[in-house]
């Protein structure tokens, strides 16, 4: 299994610097990766739940009362191993400051984000982990910010498809009861079971129908099933498709098209039977009859 010294190694090659046999060795790409390595893995491991990951633990409870936040009752001590909270079954108010929680409970069970030894971390984390630090050493080691940002796309679309994997392998189970269940049903009770997939990058848009279960291939992974009145875009999000302006009434029934002679000038045209208008800059310049189209 990679060490920390092989995950560093790989990102410098990424980025076409020298590996290293230690974090001590001379050279920048060493000294960059000795700097950078611990805080970019801990940040990795917080953007996500992952499964190897996730612990879960009945926190300290405290023997002395707080001497701050007095309208808590309980100090609680958080684990050592600590990089995120990322649940905590409670029926009341709590707050974290510093390394401990603060609660009215008597009991307090954290399910938390851990710091992971390079061992145990699996091929899908250690490759997005690669790309993330090549991502954050191309600027100290290469001095280039076309290689920053290359390595940057590599490696959310990594992480992207990391995340994918990881949630695949969780199904959550939910058990449904309620009386109109029970009517349909005759009171069985049944379970549903739901897989729950983490998707951050909808740049490939909607996909054909053709590709549905198509897990062989990175669109796949980036793709919608259905986008309805939606433009995506390249840096991975989507929004709304804006509202249409009136430019004007068409001559008749037609179609839309756009026109692009250059960077600077682009046309609107406006094709019906045996006519044509052109629009520039949401602007009529002219009408063209004719019996060619």
């Amino acid at each position: 299994m990679p060490s920390s010294i092989d995950i560093a190694s790989n990102a410098l090659l990424l980025i076409g610097d020298n590996p290293i046999s230690s974090f001590d060795d001379d050279g920048a790409g060493a000294k960059v990766a000795a700097n950078l390595y611990p805080e970019t893995k801990k940040r990795l491991l917080s953007e996500h739940p992952w499964s190897f990951a996730l612990k879960q633990q009945r926190l300290n409870k405290l023997s002395q009362k707080p001497d701050v936040l007095t309208h808590f009752k309980n100090a609680f001590q958080l684990p050592t191993d600590l990089i995120r909270i990322w649940n905590i079954q409670s029926h009341s108010d709590y707050i974290l400051i510093g390394n401990l929680l603060y609660s009215n409970e008597n009991e307090v069970l954290a399910t938390y984000v851990f710091d992971v030894d390079e061992v145990n971390l699996p091929p899908h984390f250690t490759k997005s982990l690669e790309y993330t630090l090549a991502a954050d050493f191309a600027i100290s080691v290469t001095e280039s910010v076309s290689m920053s940002e290359k390595m940057e796309s590599k490696a959310m679309t990594f992480t992207s498809k990391a995340m994918a994997i990881d949630s695949q392998g969780r199904p959550q189970t939910a058990i449904i009861d309620s009386p109109i269940i029970n009517a349909r049903f005759g009171g069985n009770r049944f379970l549903i079971m739901a897989l729950w997939q983490f998707q951050s990058n909808m740049n490939r848009g909607e996909l054909d129908p053709t590709l549905v279960g198509r897990i062989d291939i990175q669109a796949y992974y980036n793709g919608l099933r259905t986008a309805t009145n939606v433009l995506t875009a390249p840096q991975g999000g989507a929004k709304r498709r804006p509202g249409q302006d009136f430019l004007g009434v068409s001559i008749d029934n037609g179609r839309l098209e756009n026109f692009s002679f250059n960077v600077e000038q682009s046309y609107l045209l406006v094709f019906t039977d045996l006519k044509m208008q052109i629009y520039k800059d949401d602007v009529l310049q002219t009408n063209i009859n004719g019996s060619g189209f």
